[in-house]
Parts: structure tokens; C-alpha cells; sequence
């Protein structure tokens, strides 16, 4: 048997999308983590936000072999400087996310709105990277924990 304890990642990618559209943010860039969790948001966001009229400027998904200061994450946040966007949704992994807010802080990519998928919105793991607090806002959707009868 199986028993499914937290709800499906459509529901979080509803929920981004909803947080998108009620602060207006219509212009956006996405990064995802490699596997299955970020790949599989990264590409429900892809289908959704269109057609909730959310443009995608940049996207990009965060390597298993990435690590901060590595020829890959520099051209990562190259081009994510490049795509000119105030918003970042990061649908990732906790590790891989904070492989890549390290490669954020060493860009000094600053003064954007940091989106968080619920893996690592409110992990220490991330909220621990040295100068992530300079890097702009963050927000995230959290799972309210229930007790199972």
C-alpha cells in the first residue's frame, strides 16, 4: 500500500503561480534542481504560468555536479543577470539549492525576489549560507504539518 503524507507538488506550483499573479510579477525567471522534484516544477510552471499570462525570461536547471564558483553556476548567473528579472523562482532541492545561493552570493546577484519552492524555504540548510540575508527578499510555501490519527 501506499499513503501520500504530503500533498502533490501541483498544488505547491498552483500556490506560486497564485503568489505571482496577486504581487504582479508577470516577468520572471526559473531555476530548477536536476532530478525529478525540480525538473518535474520547473516544467508544471513552465505549463501553468503562460497561461496565467507569467512569462518565463530565463530558465535553467541547477546541475547534480554543480558547485559554487564552478565554470557551469558562473554562466548560470551570467545569464540570469542577464535576463534583467526582479523575480527568481527557485524550484529545488534543498542541496542543490544551496549550492546554488552560494553561487548567488559569490555573483553578488542582489535586490531580487527570491521565490522558494517548499523543499528549501525554510531550511537552515540554505538560511545558513554566508551572505544570503544581502541577496533581496525571499518567499516560500510551507506544507502546514497535520497530525495523522
Amino acid at each position: 500500500s501506499f499513503l501520500r503524507t504530503i500533498p502533490s507538488d501541483e498544488h505547491q506550483v498552483e500556490v506560486l503561480v497564485l503568489l505571482l499573479q496577486r504581487f504582479g510579477w508577470v516577468w520572471i525567471s526559473l531555476v530548477g534542481s536536476d532530478g525529478d522534484y525540480g525538473q518535474l516544477g520547473v516544467r508544471a510552471l513552465e505549463e501553468l504560468a503562460p497561461q496565467q499570462g507569467i512569462c518565463i525570461a530565463f530558465k535553467d536547471i541547477i546541475p547534480f555536479s554543480a558547485y559554487p564558483g564552478s565554470e557551469r553556476m558562473q554562466a548560470m548567473m551570467l545569464h540570469l543577470a542577464g535576463a534583467r528579472t526582479t523575480v527568481v523562482v527557485v524550484f529545488s532541492s534543498r542541496q542543490l539549492a544551496r549550492v546554488f545561493f552560494e553561487s548567488v552570493v559569490l555573483a553578488n546577484l542582489t535586490a531580487k525576489v527570491w521565490i522558494a519552492s517548499e523543499d528549501w524555504a525554510i531550511s537552515r540548510h540554505i538560511s545558513s549560507v554566508p551572505g544570503i540575508w544581502g541577496i533581496g527578499t525571499v518567499l516560500g510555501v510551507a506544507i502546514r504539518q497535520r497530525l495523522v490519527p
